[in-house]
């Protein structure tokens, strides 16, 4: 089922080319697209988890799947750009019961000391639909067109769908423990929200999340096509390095955390600071790089995503079982919210320095792309404000 997320989330993205001529559209209108689907995405986050505490992953993570197969068989068929826009925002929504159901469903079925291991390891597998989409996706797409292509996707999550309600079960009992109303959902959200370690949570998420996000959902394949000018083939292993990189980083990370919880923040840092250094290398040449130093780029993106996961640790050790769902959503908020904020801004930075021009080249991506690191160092001292809240919070109770 995440799989089927992620390849929906990450389809667009691979033929962002081919969007900007068959809706005839600027680098900013495109953009709208990612900013549709991810806005939708973290809007969803605290109803879907509040719908996953109540009735279940397996419903929601079912609902889910016809959303976003709808989704996709729209865009397949929609002429006009408004039309499309429309299905983004269903596959958004489709997308956005995927990766927190799943978290649920492993606090259910694993023991605690392995659950961020077996986070890394659901996430790993989920992020194979980066692959999906740049490799068998995009084949298709060149060989059948885009009506055909889109299609597929669509009734694949159909089907999934189906499987879902046949085969998935909330607990190993196969059954779900009824949910007691103990509390107000405005209770409820406001001990989610007053927590600091469900912000620093929600920053670790949005730092070393949308690094990847950007990348992959819109603009690496532009920048790299246009602003590089590689070639299709070049594009396409460029995109599934960042996941190859991810899955021996994801093993590592979810077995350090379990071992050493306490060095958490030790790792997050040191994986901001990697992402920074290699962005800013690649955008200080004023000359376009050659395709090694934009592969090395992908493995350090595909390495720092998983690092954005360890959010939903501080969760889980810091929030009642019965309010999972609900945190962890909220942390998953953090990574699409600024996934959205620079593709837009990056969208509208690279028609000014274009001059509107309707033209990319590569000066105009070194301008652009250079927000990401406005945003790295503030998710970084927001981290650090939500840490030093946290410990105040807890010394106080602990007198």
């Amino acid at each position: 089922m995440y799989i089927i997320a992620t390849t929906g989330r990450t389809s667009f993205g691979v033929v962002s080319v081919d969007a900007l001529h068959r809706y005839g559209v600027s680098a900013s209108q495109l953009a709208v697209f990612s900013t549709i689907q991810l806005g939708i995405y973290g809007l969803a986050q605290v109803p879907v988890g509040i719908a996953i505490d109540r009735f279940g992953p397996r419903w929601v993570l079912a609902t889910g799947a016809v959303i976003l197969g709808a989704g996709q068989i729209m865009l397949a068929f929609v002429p006009t750009i408004g039309w499309a826009y429309l299905a983004r925002v269903l596959v958004g929504a489709g997308d956005a019961t995927a990766f927190v159901s799943v978290l649920r469903l492993v606090a259910s079925w694993f023991p605690p000391r392995l659950v961020p291991l077996f986070t890394q390891i659901t996430s790993i597998g989920g992020q194979m639909g980066q692959i999906v989409s740049a490799v068998p996706f995009l084949a298709l797409f060149r060989y059948a067109g885009w009506q055909v292509a889109f299609s597929v996707l669509g009734g694949i999550g159909m089907a999934a769908a189906m499987l879902t309600l046949a085969t998935l079960w909330d607990e190993p009992a196969r059954r779900r423990k009824p949910y007691i109303k103990t509390s107000s959902l405005g209770s409820d959200l406001a001990e989610v929200a007053q927590n600091p370690y469900s912000w620093m949570g929600l920053f670790t998420h949005f730092t070393l999340m949308f690094p990847l996000a950007v990348f992959t959902l819109m603009w690496g394949s532009m920048f790299m096509r246009q602003g590089l000018g590689l070639n299709n083939g070049q594009v396409a292993l460029a995109l599934v390095i960042t996941t190859v990189a991810g899955i021996p980083a994801g093993l590592i990370i979810g077995a350090l955390v379990a071992w050493f919880p306490h060095r958490r923040l030790y790792l997050i840092f040191a994986t901001i600071a990697v992402v920074f250094i290699a962005w800013a290398l690649v955008l200080a040449s004023p000359h376009p790089l050659g395709s090694s130093a934009i592969y090395l780029l992908c493995i350090v993106l595909g390495v720092a995503a998983p690092v954005s996961n360890i959010g939903f640790d501080f969760v889980r050790t810091s929030t009642r079982n019965e309010l999972l769902g609900t945190g962890s959503a909220f942390a998953n908020m953090g990574g699409f919210a600024a996934s959205v904020v620079n593709i837009q801004i990056i969208g509208y930075l690279l028609d000014y320095h274009s001059h509107s021009s309707g033209k990319y080249v590569y000066a105009d991506y070194r301008f652009a792309l250079s927000f990401q690191l406005l945003m790295l160092i503030f998710g970084a001292v927001m981290i650090l404000v939500f840490r030093y809240i946290g410990k105040r919070k807890w010394a106080a109770s602990a007198r």
